[in-house]
């Protein structure tokens, strides 16, 4: 009853617009006004006014889904999705019945999804009455409904339009495709979300609808949103320029999107596989595999990726545990424009679980660990040693300001050997470690990274710091030596180093983790390690 109304109306306003006599297109043919009622469409207010006692939007106005034929006088409406919507600028109260301008006669003919609508020309904009755009608390044959409320004098129009990216997004990011499937006792669609891993955010169908339909889609009993395939008047031009219009299928799927997201919720959580992954990279990434190693934690993958204009080389870890995927190519920037990438050399380390790469230079990949780091080969006075990156310019500072003399003292035995600190409190010494070791009884072997001591018999020492300058250090001249691991007596153990916080009473005492020092040629660790081995020894002067 409510559309009848509308359609009668409508005619009246018509009828009431058209001047007696000859009328050509751009005379005035009548007045808009102001309006208190408040449009809303798909969530989004804009500016509504009154003609003829209906409530009209202007379609330019509010959104740029719209396509004008001047050749054919016709202008086609496709969508009023919510992200191009243009809010209204005035959403205050109005004063209706004010005259804000002019209707003028018009040939144009307004379309929406096949349906010729009432419009009104507004001197280069075209109006339309917001009622013929839906039906009533009820989806019309166009995919819309609207609401009156007549207390706060206002009319929300919901138009079907496709499912956001967000949505898509949110079902790629959960590893979900959601198949609509026939029901075998009405005619709706039902929704099942299927995991897809790493291929989510789809929409499949088993069947196609028909034409000039609209239905349901459910889940559990509820409809979650609509599969609509509406009319829609299409405009092209012949080989002489000539413009013909023509009907075709439009495909509008329709969701409640927070009712999708519950569904995803309820089905759970979805984690790839390694097999997932591999069928990703083969069916989706035109991807080759150059080189693999596998443990029961995980699987390496060097691989080519094809790109546009060439190949993007990638190092890949995939866990086995929780199918996450590690990507330590992602650290080496590409160089070209277009995002080739490729690595001069990889080489696997399977007994020791590294990956030696060269790029702009040396890196390697601890796979254990993940760590990856600049590989320098150094020859040391202890053996061929791996520079692990280089101190902090503070700790660079001090060091580059020049070597000093140390005494080591043992009973009555004094050795003076070449150090430095790394601080301007002198409490983190560094002496050299083949040396300090040698006169302290230390007995120490150096071999594939690992650094071995037998502490047992240890001497007592204590040190003096002379303050006698020798030779400069060059700041580029130290680096970190990379150490997988410490043995001390048969035991893993990690270097430490005593360090001070704090100022005047307030200070306090503790131990953190420190490497040693490369400066060329030498290792040099640091003095409070030293005295830890010898307390532990049952020997050394200071208590820790």
């Amino acid at each position: 009853m409510k559309k009848i109304l509308v359609a009668v109306l409508a005619m009246m306003v018509l009828l009431s617009i058209i001047p007696t006599g000859f009328a050509a297109n751009g005379d005035v043919a009548g007045k808009i006004y102001s309006t208190d009622i408040k449009a809303c469409i798909n969530g989004i207010w804009v500016d509504s006014y009154n003609i003829g006692g209906l409530t009209v939007v202007v379609v330019e106005d509010v959104t740029n889904q719209y396509r004008y034929y001047d050749d054919f006088r016709t202008l086609i409406i496709d969508d009023f999705a919510p992200e191009r919507l243009v809010a209204g600028t005035n959403q205050g109260k109005k004063i209706p019945g004010r005259v804000v301008g002019n209707i003028y006669e018009t040939d144009i003919k307004t379309y929406f999804r096949g349906k010729e609508l009432t419009s009104f020309s507004l001197n280069g904009k075209t109006a339309v009455i917001i009622e013929e755009l839906g039906m009533n608390n009820a989806f019309s044959e166009t995919g819309g409904r609207y609401i009156w409320n007549e207390e706060h004098r206002t009319i929300e129009l919901e138009s079907m339009y496709r499912y956001p990216y967000s949505m898509r997004n949110m079902l790629e990011d959960t590893g979900y495709n959601i198949i609509l499937k026939e029901s075998d006792y009405t005619y709706r669609l039902e929704a099942e979300p299927v995991p897809a891993p790493l291929t989510g955010g789809y929409i499949l169908l088993e069947k196609e609808i028909p034409d000039n339909s609209m239905v349901p889609v459910t889940y559990q009993g509820e409809t979650i949103g609509y599969r609509c395939r509406f009319p829609h008047l299409w405009v092209e031009s012949d080989e002489n320029g000539i413009y013909h219009g023509k009907e075709v299928q439009t495909l509008v799927e329709y969701f409640f999107v927070e009712k999708v997201e519950d569904m995803i919720f309820q089905a759970g959580e979805v984690t790839p596989t390694v097999e997932d992954w591999l069928n990703y990279f083969e069916k989706h990434t035109m991807s080759t595999i150059l080189d693999s190693f596998e443990t029961e934690e995980y699987l390496f993958l060097y691989m080519s990726s094809h790109i546009i204009h060439g190949n993007k080389e990638r190092l890949i870890k995939l866990s086995k545990a929780d199918g996450g995927k590690l990507e330590y190519s992602d650290q080496f920037a590409s160089v070209s424009l277009h995002g080739q990438k490729k690595f001069d050399k990889v080489e696997i380390d399977r007994e020791n679980e590294t990956v030696l790469i060269h790029y702009d230079k040396d890196y390697i990949i601890d796979l254990k660990s993940d760590e990856v780091r600049e590989y320098h080969k150094l020859e040391t006075d202890i053996g061929i040693g791996v520079a692990e990156g280089r101190p902090s310019e503070y700790e660079r500072k001090f060091a580059g300001g020049g070597q000093v003399e140390y005494k080591l003292i043992s009973g009555d035995v004094v050795k003076t050997v070449k150090g430095f600190s790394v601080n301007e409190y002198y409490y983190a010494n560094m002496l050299p470690l083949a040396e300090t070791f040698d006169f302290l009884n230390i007995k120490y072997s150096f071999e594939n990274d690992v650094l071995t001591i037998d502490a047992s018999n240890a001497k007592p020492f204590s040190l003096e710091r002379t303050d006698v300058k020798v030779d400069l250090l060059r700041d580029e001249d130290i680096h970190y030596l990379y150490l997988e691991k410490v043995m001390l007596n048969g035991e893993e153990t990690e270097i430490t180093y005593q360090y001070i916080s704090g100022h005047f009473d307030m200070t306090h005492t503790g131990r953190a983790k420190a490497k040693p020092y490369v400066c060329n040629g030498k290792v040099y660790i640091n003095d409070s390690f030293i005295r830890l081995l010898c307390e532990n020894a049952g020997a050394g002067d200071i208590a820790l």
